[in-house]
């Protein structure tokens, strides 16, 4: 039995939106198969059913470090909303749609993206798409 990642996982990856990696076993389950290739299959099922109950008994105490993980993701993508807001609208002098979209350009924003990402220290994946940005 061979646990596949690689290119299987690749594939799979456009389709199951999660952060960590399926296992998928592949095995011989054929009668007639040399009782070496059963023991092995048979052990890493065990240890694959036992790990997989070890992670279900942590499953409450994990719900509570999830939700906070969330919470503190989601409070760091407003923070750097609120910033960016902030920034564009003290480079307006008048609040008209004009006036946006002069100041809401791509070049602009990717200088003020990197500006916070070098002077806040913010990941890429808390900025928003910045053509979705200038879409907007």
């Amino acid at each position: 039995m061979i646990r596949v990642r690689g290119a299987l996982m690749w594939s799979l990856s456009r389709i199951l939106e999660s952060p960590e990696v399926p296992k998928v076993f592949i095995g011989s389950f054929c009668v007639a198969a040399d009782k070496d290739i059963k023991g092995e299959i048979h052990e890493i099922f065990t240890e694959e059913y036992v790990d997989f109950f070890d992670e279900l008994k942590l499953l409450p105490s994990a719900t509570n470090v999830r939700k906070l993980n969330d919470v503190i993701k989601r409070a760091r993508k407003l923070k750097t909303h609120a910033m960016i807001m902030e920034s564009l609208l003290r480079q307006m002098w008048w609040k008209s749609r004009g006036e946006l979209k002069r100041v809401v350009n791509a070049p602009n924003l990717t200088r003020m993206w990197e500006e916070y990402k070098y002077r806040l220290r913010i990941a890429d994946s808390d900025l928003p798409d910045i053509q979705w940005a200038v879409f907007w």
